[in-house]
This record gives C-alpha cells, structure tokens and sequence, in this order.
C-alpha cells in the first residue's frame, strides 16, 4: 500500500492503530518478510514511485543488495504509484514483459488509471524447462464498479495467457 494512498484514504484504515500506518513501520514489516522467506520472485502492487519516491530510494537498494532485478510500471494519469517484479537475478533470466495499461479511452468500462505488469522468466538452472509467467496488478478499487474490474481482470488473464502459450512452429 502506497503511502499517500493509505494517507488520502484514511477512513479505510480507521481501525488500525496510528504506529501501524507509518511508512518506517510498515517498510520494516516488508524487509522482515523478504529477509525471512527468501523469495524467488516478489510481486508487489502499490509501490510509491513519487513525492517520495519509495521505489528508488527503499525497494530498489533494498532488493538490489539481496540479488534481485525487478520491472516496473507506474500507473498512468496522475497516479504516483505502480507494479514492480522483483526477480533473483542468479535464478531466471528475463525472457520479455508486457506493461499493460486499462486506460482505453475509446472504452467507457477501461477509463480508469490501472495498470498491470507480466513477464515471463526462464529458470537459468534447468533452461530446457518452459519459462514461468508471473502477474502483479493494482486494479480498480471501488465495491461499486465490478464490471471495471471484471474487465481489466479479463485483459490481464488475456496477456497472461499469451506470455504462457508456447509459439506455433
């Protein structure tokens, strides 16, 4: 959760006490996480990419240190967040990634700034095997509008399905 959106929309967290909402504190439960599991790949959503720019200056040193390469998408419009794939980098290569964005202006349900980030990534130890397609979206949040996010799902499952399907030869 990026911070300025947990800041504009501080009726949602209402229940949660004040410590659990500051960045150094969350940030710190991130790094714990990360530092415990020792994940192969890192799908995030939300990441702040400005006013501050927590991508550059936390995720990406962060992540960085521990061996990792990442992709990344900010949303479109006047969003200052995005998607980002972490990826350790002596793991997989990165055979390609496809940056979606849902705002289709011709179409009235895609009018909205989310986006979504795919790739696909070939495991460096047993190359012979098929790459591995991995997905992170920030999609619409309004309980109101699920034909909004019905439709940005359907896109998202779409390009999924592409990065998956081996070429016809």
């Amino acid at each position: 959760l990026a911070q300025n959106l947990l800041q504009g929309h501080p009726y949602l967290y209402r229940n949660s006490p004040d410590f659990c909402l500051k960045w150094d504190y969350r940030w710190e439960g991130i790094r714990r996480e990360v530092d415990d599991l020792r994940p192969d790949v890192v799908c995030l959503q939300e990441v702040q990419m400005e006013d501050p720019n927590y991508f550059d200056s936390s995720y990406t040193p962060f992540f960085s240190q521990r061996g990792y390469r990442h992709v990344a998408k900010k949303r479109t419009g006047d969003k200052k967040d995005g998607c980002v794939i972490f990826f350790k980098g002596d793991k997989f290569t990165l055979d390609c990634v496809s940056e979606m964005e849902f705002n289709i202006p011709r179409i009235s349900v895609l009018n909205r700034d989310n986006i979504g980030l795919v790739c696909r990534l070939t495991p460096l130890d047993h190359p012979e095997l098929p790459p591995v397609v991995f997905a992170t979206t920030h999609l619409l949040y309004n309980p109101k509008r699920d034909d909004i996010r019905l439709a940005q799902t359907a896109l998202l499952l779409a390009e999924v399905d592409r990065l998956a399907t081996p070429p016809v030869e």
